[in-house]
């Protein structure tokens, strides 16, 4: 994990807030990533108490399958049902969609998920969309003409950017649409055995942000992590990654031993949640670092170049943002 030396965060502090922020309004909201529709009391709770009015629901993935040359679309099974609540879809299309098929076959396959999305009364409101593609330079056209014609049908339309695509946007390109989301999360890769910590990196994010934010031609959002995983190794090499694990829970397995804060390996083969882990196996726990990310909210709002800002977290369906819910409540402190 990351930790930052006291004195230099208590420095940092005092100096943004001795500084005026661009910022002058902030609000909360946050995603939902899953295909089931299991909203519990205790996320309900979350939302209220801390005036979230706001869900972005993922209600379809476009993924490109290889043996067939065709494009498979799962569905979100029932409507995200939030009363009083402002729900906007997103719709996750895989970057290989776009480079084995054109804009225009990939609008109408877009054009059918949303018929069949409204038929089922998953989606009843069509004035706002937002798109997640982590799009290339090989695939920039066909993307940015797509969300060209996504404009004809929604008032707003908004999609996801990767922190090197605001960073070296000349190169990458600015799509002509309403907003992005800044991805403050998954920003190294999970199968680099090597890193300590892939969700989230203080410095990291900023190496992408500062200097460049401020100048980023389009209004943006910023979706921070709030969720955590357990990344297992074999002979280094990435076995699966353990969504529903504590971190008390690997401390406190008596077939590992802690070798880091947040390396484990195995003593003897055993099931961690009915998964397969070998002797000598590493696992390799991660959660985002609460201090840090209230520094990373204090830089945003210096930095970005707008009087409103939406922090988006991800996810309300994530155990770790309920589990954690007092740690946040510190985070949105930062906010007012």
């Amino acid at each position: 994990m990351e930790f930052l030396d006291m004195n230099w965060k208590i420095i940092v502090i005092l100096l943004l807030a001795s500084c005026s922020s661009s910022v002058k309004e902030t609000s909360v909201s946050v995603y939902w990533w899953k295909n089931k529709v299991e909203i519990t009391d205790e996320m309900l709770q979350f939302k209220q108490a801390n005036n979230i009015h706001k869900v972005y629901c993922k209600v379809a993935d476009f993924r490109y399958n290889q043996l067939h040359n065709t494009i498979d679309i799962p569905l979100i099974h029932e409507k995200l049902s939030l009363e009083k609540q402002n729900v906007s879809p997103v719709l996750y299309i895989e970057n290989d969609v776009f480079k084995h098929f054109s804009e225009n076959y990939v609008f109408t396959r877009f054009k059918e998920t949303i018929d069949k999305l409204m038929q089922r009364n998953i989606i009843s409101d069509l004035t706002h969309i937002q798109i997640d593609c982590d799009w290339t330079l090989s695939t920039k056209d066909r993307y940015f003409q797509f969300l060209n014609k996504l404009k004809s049908s929604f008032e707003i339309v908004g999609v996801t950017l990767r922190l090197h695509q605001v960073k070296y946007y000349k190169t990458t390109g600015v799509p002509d649409i309403d907003y992005g989301v800044l991805m403050i999360y998954n920003l190294s890769s999970v199968a680099d055995f090597e890193v300590e910590n892939s969700i989230y990196n203080y410095d990291l994010a900023l190496s992408y942000l500062k200097g460049y934010l401020h100048n980023y031609p389009m209004e943006v959002k910023a979706a921070l992590p709030a969720f955590a995983w357990a990344a297992h190794f074999h002979h280094e090499r990435l076995v699966n990654i353990l969504n529903f694990i504590t971190y008390e829970e690997l401390v406190k397995n008596e077939n590992l031993t802690q070798l880091t804060d947040y390396r484990f390996v195995s003593k003897k083969a055993h099931f961690i949640n009915a998964m397969p882990i070998s002797k000598h196996d590493i696992i390799r726990y991660e959660e985002p670092n609460i201090e840090s990310l209230k520094l990373l909210l204090g830089f945003l709002k210096q930095e970005v170049n707008q009087e409103k800002l939406e922090v988006i977290f991800f996810s309300l369906n994530a155990p770790f943002l309920i589990n954690n819910q007092n740690r946040y409540e510190e985070v949105l402190s930062t906010l007012n």
